[in-house]
């Protein structure tokens, strides 16, 4: 893991025994970096600490319609307002979509998306309320 923090003039970097083979989607949510990996499992980075950690919550549930070959191709994750969402895409069927409960560690199935638009792809997912059209 390399970081740079504002002011300093190099580079640091750190070897974690603990790095998942990670697929894309990187995301900054109340102060932490979180990463999601083939499996589904989420790597957290801490820059205050420069920690690394594996999220203790479970991955999602991949729906059976889209547990293909290379089903992590169409699995993102995104943040709004301090939570975190997974989404599941798959060509002409709508998405599913998954918000992360930190306190009980789980995924829960959101039936709706509160008026919330996710975009999503391949290099960041992101997630907007309230958009005309």
């Amino acid at each position: 893991m390399s970081t740079c923090h504002p002011g300093a003039i190099e580079w640091t970097t750190v070897n974690y025994q603990n790095l998942l083979p990670l697929v894309s989607s990187l995301l900054f949510c109340n102060g932490l970096f979180y990463c999601s990996s083939i499996s589904g499992l989420l790597g957290v980075y801490n820059p205050n600490e420069s920690s690394w950690d594996v999220h203790s919550a479970p991955p999602a549930r991949c729906p059976n319609a889209f547990c293909v070959n290379n089903w992590w191709k169409g699995r993102f994750i995104a943040e709004h307002n301090g939570e975190i969402f997974v989404i599941y895409t798959c060509s002409d069927l709508n998405p599913v979509v998954y918000k992360l409960d930190q306190t009980n560690k789980v995924w829960t199935d959101m039936e709706t998306l509160e008026g919330s638009t996710l975009f999503a792809s391949i290099l960041s997912s992101q997630a907007r309320m309230d958009l005309n059209g």
